[in-house]
């Protein structure tokens, strides 16, 4: 396995690295693309060095940390359920208007 770095990912036999794919966190120098998926993914894992992203958060690629409620918050009108790769709006006739939510059911009816 590759060493990357944070923000990278790579498979056991790979020579080669990828960015750290959407809807996850790379956040420890090695990695695996299979840590990277089953990791993280609640709060409870917050000290997981990669994994998909927690419920109310979202993880842009390359994402090189755990995510966390300062900084990644679901923005108001959105949610964002576990390993969102971007907000989720919520439908039209609705509005949510708190941070870091995660459920289509904190939007509500207008």
């Amino acid at each position: 396995m590759a060493e990357c770095g944070p923000g990278m990912h790579s498979k056991p036999a790979a020579s080669f690295c990828s960015r750290c794919e959407a809807g996850h966190y790379c956040g420890s120098n090695t990695t695996t693309t299979a840590n990277m998926y089953l990791n993280g993914g609640s709060w409870a894992a917050a000290d997981d060095d990669e994994g998909r992203c927690f419920n109310g958060t979202y993880c842009p690629e390359g994402m090189a940390r755990a995510p966390d409620l300062l900084r990644d918050a679901c923005p108001t009108g959105h949610y964002c359920p576990v390993g969102t790769p971007y907000p989720l709006a919520c439908p039209a006739g609705t509005y949510q208007p708190n941070t870091g939510q995660d459920e289509l059911a904190d939007c509500l009816q207008t």
